[in-house]
């Protein structure tokens, strides 16, 4: 063994020894309570985001926004029989090491299974304003694995039973609306040089729904994703017939409502063949 592994080995002895101490004395303390620890002992292996460009715009103005304000909003960390680490907050604490900061005040999470501290992490990103859509839909795939997983392996145990975790349940579990969950459920099932691509662009909700409705193949995906980045007025493909009208169930409810409010039968037709025309295809009545 040479001197410098004596001196690495020596520091990770040091290291897991003042670990222990500090997991000691917190074992008094409550879940959702905060307290300051040492930068140098916190575990920052598993950002659920893609990297963190110390380089770019948002981590700079992250910087100077603590240098002038301090920590608005505190990392989250699970404290586990071996270990403290970060479920929350990554990009704060290393804002904070950049800053010369020694300490970072957290709120703990009191997590005694690893399986339970995966799911808390994942649920906690989801969380977070800022991530990207696509981090987001990459954690919300990994919460669908993650609980498939399980009930895989109870319907193994048992016989039977569902192996399925629906887009319902998810939302639910992370706060979200099941039509959210479902549209970056398919996301992540994009090839991985259009979610790689996606990360550099500033994608909004609704420019997903159009490229899921729109694009009928990976390629035409990854294309849509190019002109974006282009600043395409026209960046994403029209399925031929999209615009083909009023769909049949809204032109029914507009029929409807017309004739409730005494519009004879003629105008009706108009006013109905005039909108189709319009290729105004999503109208309905307000409640």
């Amino acid at each position: 063994m040479t001197g410098a592994d004596a001196e690495r080995r020596f520091e990770s002895t040091k290291k897991q020894i003042a670990i222990q101490k500090l997991l000691s004395a917190l074992r008094t303390a409550e879940d959702g309570s905060s307290c300051k620890f040492p930068i140098e002992l916190l575990t920052l292996d598993q950002n659920i985001r893609s990297s963190i460009d110390k380089d770019g715009a948002e981590f700079l103005q992250l910087k100077e926004s603590i240098r002038n304000s301090g920590l608005l909003q505190l990392p989250v960390v699970a404290v586990t029989d071996s270990s403290i680490r970060c479920i929350g907050g990554h990009r704060r604490i290393e804002a904070l090491k950049d800053l010369g900061e020694q300490q970072v005040k957290c709120t703990i999470r009191k997590i005694s299974e690893p399986d339970a501290l995966i799911l808390a992490q994942l649920i906690e990103n989801t969380a977070r304003e800022n991530l990207h859509i696509v981090d987001m839909a990459r954690a919300i795939d990994k919460i669908k694995r993650h609980q498939e997983g399980k009930l895989v392996a109870l319907a193994q145990q048992h016989g039977k039973g569902k192996t399925k975790f629906s887009a319902s349940k998810i939302a639910k579990l992370i706060g979200k609306e099941r039509k959210y969950v479902e549209q970056l459920l398919k996301v992540a099932k994009w090839e991985d040089k259009a979610q790689v691509f996606a990360l550099t662009l500033k994608l909004t909700y609704r420019q997903i729904i159009e490229l899921n409705a729109n694009c009928n193949t990976e390629t035409e995906v990854y294309n849509a994703l190019l002109a974006l980045g282009n600043n395409d007025p026209k960046p994403v493909p029209k399925r031929q017939g999209a615009n083909a009208g009023m769909r049949i169930k809204n032109r029914a409810k507009l029929d409807k409502f017309l004739e409730d409010h005494k519009v004879d039968r003629n105008t009706r037709k108009v006013l109905l063949q005039f909108l189709s025309e319009m290729k105004i295809k999503g109208w309905q009545p307000e409640p």
